[in-house]
């Protein structure tokens, strides 16, 4: 008899610790999925959890910079792809091959400072300038393990926005990944799964911030 009351007075304060805890449990992996259907797990990615008023005055006093930094990014793409139509129109005059094979070896080179212009102008409309001072208020912050997984514990209620970022080496390029999305949280644990499907790029419906409107 004494050991059910001491059994019962355990599983009672086991109950009452985990009601009156203060945190809760947020887990979660990152991976990106290729066009091959390769399944890549990110490991030492790091992610932090931003409270909303925190998040939502940063981008507020970086949002100037960040414009500023896609018109740039815009402005070098029009002007290569100017130049590149030039490079065309002048092809179609040339008399001799020797002109010819010169202007081609230009247009090859033209199409190479294109394509790098095109990716950073991707990653500029993807909220990259965003990620460059990330607020230094967060209130939990964990990295990814080998396996792509995570788990951190926050305050039990609220809203918060998640923010990570990766890279991955693909042959001679790297490429660069980015997530903030916004997480509210009533006490029980979360899952957040970090993707291809979520990327602020593609501008998932928890988005922190909309990159249509980065222009």
């Amino acid at each position: 008899m004494k050991i059910n009351k001491l059994l019962f007075t355990l599983i009672l304060c086991v109950f009452c610790l985990s009601a009156c805890s203060k945190e809760t449990e947020v887990s979660g992996e990152i991976f990106v999925v290729t066009e091959g259907a390769g399944n890549y797990k990110l490991g030492l990615v790091q992610v932090a959890v931003i409270p909303e008023a925190d998040m939502r005055k940063y981008l507020e006093s970086s949002n100037e910079n960040v414009v500023q930094r896609t018109a740039a990014a815009q402005a070098r793409y029009d002007n290569i792809a100017h130049q590149l139509d030039v490079q065309h129109d002048n092809f179609n005059k040339l008399k001799t091959s020797a002109d010819m094979r010169e202007s081609i070896a230009e247009s090859d080179e033209y199409l190479e400072f294109l394509t790098d212009a095109t990716h950073k102008l991707q990653l500029e409309l993807a909220g990259k300038g965003f990620f460059q001072n990330m607020p230094q208020g967060v209130v939990a912050a964990a990295a990814t393990n080998a396996d792509g997984k995570f788990a951190l514990k926050i305050p039990k209620t609220g809203k918060y926005a998640i923010a990570a970022r990766a890279t991955r080496k693909v042959g001679s390029r790297t490429e660069e990944y980015y997530w903030l999305n916004w997480l509210e949280v009533n006490g029980e644990p979360k899952m957040m799964m970090l993707s291809n499907n979520n990327m602020t790029n593609l501008n998932p419906p928890e988005a922190v911030l909309k990159t249509n409107d980065i222009k």
